[in-house]
């Protein structure tokens, strides 16, 4: 390399330390001017900061020393803030000391000059805070205060009436210008409205919104202020009246200018003058009133002392009396007693009001009750309504929908009526009766229940709530509700511990479900407390019967019927009683019972002694095919035999004895044993039966009367070789039961209100059960018949689909 080369890089190099040097001394000076500009700023914000001080202090300063005495327009609280505002109306009294002009300068208080007004002080007593919050309101008092010294107001009120300026007083009257006689002291009574204000912060505020001078009584002194003529007084009152009413835009009443002293005493002696020759006229007015008065008590006095017997004829008695004039009082005392007499007069010849309008009764306290029919249902809760509730009533049994609007509306004005809540139920189960509708009747049970728990919260009287539960429980008990209806017994028994009654009615519902020891136990109490109650005897007998103790049961249901007691003699008992005595062998004194049973008219015969009955039914222990009115089910029957008879064969084969036959239920067997196969019951269907006996349930679908028939059974009767029933009998009149003969061996038979007759293979025997009848099979092989009940041919269409099922 070259020295040249060599020379000029070397050159260069020195040019760029060059260049680096200026630029790093450059941004030297920048940071310098940087933090020489930061400083300036700093002084500046500290001087400023420093000067605010300052002004503060000093405004502090300021107001320490000058106080806040009134602030015009507060900041306004929040939406949410409590507001208060009340209104006083106050009412200044002053004294005005009107010395002679001669001493009026030194009468005057420091700091008051001649010829100022009277100076006042208010003293506020402030009776009554309201808060409203969002809702101000305005509340008017009346306080009384004393005068103050001149100069001195209400704190935040306007100085009105401090620079009030008066007329310079006229010399007093003559009268008063006598020596001695000094200054004259007069009241003067002013209504001021202040308006109070109480901020968010607790901020009181108070301004004056309206002064008044008021007027003084007649029989007071005059005063300064002369009264107002009657077209300025009328309006003052009016202006006074409407700022009293609205409590907003109060403005300032008008105050006149004091007229002379001289005038305004001269009208008021007028005026007392001419008050004083009123008075004086009305004493003498009443005087001469109490002497005629006087006189007439003293001519009626001696009337009576002439004619002591009472006289009829009022006229007579006011001829006789001296012709004055009575006291104005008097006279329309006279007149309201001929007013009252000729009221009576017409009430006596009114005629007498239609059913269900409301008539007038004299003593309409509940106490007073002996007289009314439905004392002992109405309580004080109903009393003043009881003859719109007794117009409803009688629409019950007549129009059930007029009677549900017309308790309606009564509960729509008084919905804890207890009458009225009875009533709607008692519509409601009416209408569920005429209708046949059980959703009528669930609402009638809640209705009833309603009534009893309207007791928990409120008085019902005593027999309502009895009816009204014993209604609830006999519904109950129809719709299967027992657990229900023994919870509502237990209640009743509650209200009415020593009525033995309850107790039986409460074993009865335990019956009804099967719960027996339940029952027995509360007969038992019954018997301990009242041990000749003939009802307790007569159920519990009832019950060992169904426990197969028969020789118990004759002895307690006889006793019981023998009490005769009331709800001893029923057809159950009747039937029970003697059924008992035939398995006991004293066939003779069941047909005692059963007969008796007839004359009560329980029973329908002494044979015939079911106890669901239609009593116009034709009854007849054997019918004919054409007598059922169904000879073609008969007739199908008979030509399906073949099918029918296999499909029961095949019930025998059945590996599982719980898919076959079962044996009965209602201990009706005396000996051996007595099955059945059950494939319709109460006009349903079963199913699961008829998949195993299809053809059979197919030929009873076609016929209504079989398939339908709510009170009979479609089954399979097996009678056991040595196998005998007790006599009985069914528990309806309603339905006629066919017999087909499946299989029927020798020394096998039946007998109807003691007519024998026996079966024939393939062929239809008709009975009617609710005769007394009994079965046998003596032979050596078992029985077979199919069984199905057919509904009475005297029923019509709507019976058969209205009766209750068994």
């Amino acid at each position: 390399m070259s020295s040249e080369t060599q020379a000029r890089r070397r050159k260069d190099k020195r040019k760029k330390k060059d260049s680096v040097s200026d630029e790093g001394t450059g941004d030297e000076e920048i940071k310098e001017h940087h933090s020489e500009g930061g400083s300036s700023c700093l002084t500046v914000l500290v001087f400023l900061v420093l000067l605010a001080g300052v002004g503060v202090l000093l405004a502090l300063f300021y107001v320490q020393s000058q106080g806040i005495a009134h602030v015009d327009t507060p900041a306004p609280p929040p939406a949410a803030a409590p507001r208060m505002e009340t209104i006083v109306e106050t009412i200044v009294e002053s004294v005005d000391s009107s010395p002679p002009a001669a001493d009026q300068g030194e009468g005057a208080p420091a700091g008051q000059q001649e010829g100022d007004a009277p100076a006042q002080v208010v003293e506020q007593v402030i009776e009554e805070h309201i808060v409203y919050v969002d809702a101000p309101a305005e509340q008017q008092q009346v306080v009384y205060v004393e005068a103050p010294p001149a100069g001195i107001q209400l704190e935040g009120s306007e100085p009105q009436l401090e620079e009030a300026p008066a007329a310079a007083p006229p010399p007093p009257p003559p009268s008063q210008q006598e020596e001695g006689v000094v200054t004259e002291e007069k009241l003067v009574r002013m209504r001021q409205v202040v308006k109070q204000m109480t901020d968010a912060d607790g901020t009181v505020r108070e301004e004056i919104v309206s002064e008044e001078v008021l007027e003084d009584d007649a029989e007071e002194p005059a005063t300064d202020q002369a009264p107002a003529e009657p077209d300025q007084q009328q309006q003052s009152e009016e202006a006074a009246a409407a700022d009293t009413d609205e409590g907003v835009d109060v403005t300032e009443p008008v105050v006149e200018e004091p007229r002379e002293v001289a005038e305004e005493e001269a009208k008021a002696v007028e005026d007392a003058e001419v008050a004083d020759e009123a008075e004086v006229a009305e004493e003498a007015e009443v005087t001469e009133e109490a002497e005629a008065a006087e006189e007439a008590e003293v001519a009626e006095e001696a009337v009576v002392a002439e004619e002591p017997e009472v006289v009829d004829d009022v006229e007579v008695a006011v001829e006789d009396a001296p012709q004055e004039e009575a006291p104005e009082a008097v006279v329309e005392e006279e007149k309201a007693e001929e007013v009252t007499s000729e009221a009576a007069v017409e009430e006596q010849a009114a005629p007498a009001v239609d059913e269900g309008i409301v008539a007038d009764v004299e003593d309409d306290s509940p106490d007073a009750a002996g007289e009314y029919d439905k004392a002992d249902v109405t309580g004080p809760e109903d009393w003043d309504i009881r003859a719109e509730l007794d117009a409803a009533d009688n629409l019950v049994d007549t129009d059930d929908a007029a009677a549900l609007s017309a308790f309606g509306a009564i509960l729509a004005r008084r919905p804890r009526s207890p009458r009225a809540l009875w009533g709607r139920a008692r519509a409601l189960n009416a209408q569920a009766t005429r209708e046949r509708s059980n959703n009528l009747l669930d609402k009638a049970i809640k209705a009833f229940r309603d009534v009893l728990d309207l007791d928990l919260e409120a008085e019902v009287p005593l027999q309502l709530y009895r009816q009204a539960a014993e209604s609830c429980v006999q519904q109950m008990r129809f719709r299967g509700q027992l657990d229900q209806a023994a919870r509502i017994q237990q209640r009743l028994i509650q209200k009415f511990p020593d009525d033995y009654m309850l107790r039986n009615h409460l074993a009865t519902v335990f019956m009804t479900y099967g719960q027996n020891a339940a029952a027995e136990e509360v007969l038992q109490e019954v018997l301990r407390l009242w041990p000749d109650n003939g009802y307790a005897k007569v159920h519990l007998g009832f019950i060992r019967r169904q426990e197969g103790n028969h020789s118990a049961a004759v002895t307690l249901m006889q006793a019981g019927i023998d009490s005769d007691e009331p709800g001893v003699h029923d057809k159950r008992f009747y039937y029970a009683l003697g059924d008992s005595y035939d398995r006991t062998g004293r066939r003779d004194l069941a047909l005692k019972v059963y007969e008796e049973g007839v004359k009560r008219g329980l029973l329908l015969s002494v044979l015939q002694r079911s106890l669901i009955n239609v009593d116009r039914l034709t009854g007849r222990p054997y019918w004919t095919p054409e007598q059922t009115g169904s000879q073609a089910l008969i007739s199908e029957l008979e030509a399906q035999f073949p099918t029918i008879r296999g499909e029961m064969l095949a019930l025998l084969d059945s590996e599982r004895p719980e898919d076959g036959f079962q044996p009965e239920q209602e201990q009706l067997s005396k000996e051996g044993d007595w099955k059945q196969y059950t494939m319709y019951r109460r006009g349903r269907k079963n199913q699961y039966a008829c998949v195993k006996t299809p053809r059979t349930c197919e030929i009873i679908d076609k016929f209504p009367e079989a398939a339908g028939c709510r009170r009979g059974q479609v089954k399979f009767s097996m009678l056991a070789p040595g196998s005998t029933v007790w006599p009985h009998t069914g528990p309806t009149n309603c339905r006629l039961r066919l017999h087909l003969g499946i299989k029927v061996p020798p020394g096998t038979g039946i007998r109807v209100a003691g007519e024998k007759r026996t079966w024939e293979e393939g062929k239809v025997l008709i009975i009617d059960d609710s005769f007394e009848h009994d079965v046998w099979n003596e032979g050596t092989e078992s029985r077979f018949v199919l069984i199905v009940d057919i509904w009475h041919p005297e029923l019509t269409e709507d019976e058969r689909r209205t009766l209750t099922s068994i």
